[in-house]
């Protein structure tokens, strides 16, 4: 078994810089983004989002809990298929 990557290299990738951009309120007041926040709001496993964040990657139900999600915190500005493409 690979040994995982620390938490720390999950905020290089675009993916992180994506989510920081679009999802606003889950950050904090120096533009960190809570991962636990949006864990609990796409109802997922912290360990899944950062796998996500540190594979700048996410599969196609991932894409669907995000897009559903941002539709809720973000109202007219979600995201969308298009932003999320090269992530899968």
């Amino acid at each position: 078994m690979s040994k995982p990557t620390p938490k720390s290299q999950a905020i290089d990738g675009k993916l992180y810089r994506l989510f920081c951009e679009r999802f606003p309120t889950m950050c904090d007041s120096e533009g960190r983004l809570q991962v636990v926040d949006l864990a609990k709001e796409l109802k997922m496993s912290l360990e899944g989002v950062y796998r996500w964040l540190r594979a700048d990657e996410i599969s196609k139900r991932g894409r669907n809990r995000l897009i559903k999600v941002s539709e809720s915190l973000n109202g007219p500005n979600p995201l969308t298929e298009d932003d999320l493409r090269s992530f899968l």
